[in-house]
């Protein structure tokens, strides 16, 4: 008797286990993926039609900085991987760039 108890307690324990759910880890925040929409290069494409704004916000022309980018773009370029893509060597160049005109830190850029 005590054997069919046994085993009719373990059949309940297994039929009312629910299994303890994990919080989710986040990868990436949600402001993280819009950067094509939020970011300083969507402001960049919009300033480029005026070469003084331009000049303005970078503190050079569009050639200038079109051959710097080409000069230090194998330096900083990053390959992509599964998970996410990598930072465009533009964007990371227009990033320094800006900092170091303005001083600002990357989380304000």
């Amino acid at each position: 008797m005590s054997e069919k108890k046994a085993c009719i307690a373990i059949l309940l324990a297994i039929a009312t286990y629910t299994p303890v759910k994990r919080k989710k880890r986040v990868w990436m925040k949600e402001w993280y993926k819009k950067k094509c929409k939020l970011s300083h290069d969507c402001l960049l494409n919009e300033v480029i039609t005026s070469p003084q704004d331009y000049k303005n916000f970078l503190r050079m022309d569009h050639d200038t900085f079109t051959h710097l980018l080409t000069m230090v773009r194998p330096l900083i370029e990053k390959k992509d991987t599964q998970l996410r893509d990598a930072i465009p060597p533009s964007e990371r160049l227009t990033s320094t760039l800006r900092f170091l005109a303005t001083g600002d830190s990357f989380e304000d850029l």
